[in-house]
């Protein structure tokens, strides 16, 4: 209903190719939140796992937490993985807290050079350095938030604005 009233805000003429964009842009959106859920449960199983071979206390609620921050792009591993060293320090001294931390900075570098790039810009279309740049850009202007919803932002305009210039006799993806 609330798209319906969105696209009839639009001449009428606009009404069917406006409405199939939309929903091609929304089909990337979505794609968006598939590729984020796949990153982010790769972190927390992987450090969970590490976790437990380690005898962490509290291993799976680290990996929750570290399910939940991986959705905060380049930086939520981090923030959480940190959380994750620190209850290892505690419990088991500084030799299993470094091998907690070499786990976490492993993550990190692969999300960084190998998941983010690749997984998310499949999922989005977006050229690799797109969706860096997006994050850089998103994170600059609008701090956590911005990096939350720079990428999703850029590849629905990016699907939408590609639809809306194709030809109108081809039928959109």
């Amino acid at each position: 209903p609330i798209w319906a009233w969105v696209v009839r805000l639009f001449p009428r003429a606009a009404h069917t190719r406006l409405d199939q964009a939309g929903r091609v842009g929304w089909r990337t959106f979505g794609g968006y939140m598939r590729g984020q859920l796949l990153i982010a449960l790769f972190h927390g199983v992987s450090i969970t796992i590490v976790l437990l071979v380690l005898r962490v206390p509290l291993a799976a609620a680290l990996g929750v937490l570290i399910f939940l921050g991986s959705f905060i792009p380049l930086v939520g591993l981090t923030i959480t993985g940190a959380l994750a060293v620190a209850v290892t320090l505690l419990e088991h001294g500084w030799l299993t807290a470094l091998i907690v931390a070499a786990a976490i900075i492993v993550l990190v570098q692969a999300e960084a050079h190998l998941l983010q790039p690749f997984i998310m810009s499949r999922s989005v279309h977006l050229h690799p350095l797109a969706v860096v740049l997006a994050v850089v850009a998103g994170t600059t202007l609008g701090g956590i938030a911005g990096a939350l919803i720079a990428v999703p932002l850029v590849a629905f305009l990016n699907t939408t604005i590609q639809a809306l210039r194709a030809d109108p006799d081809q039928p959109l993806q």
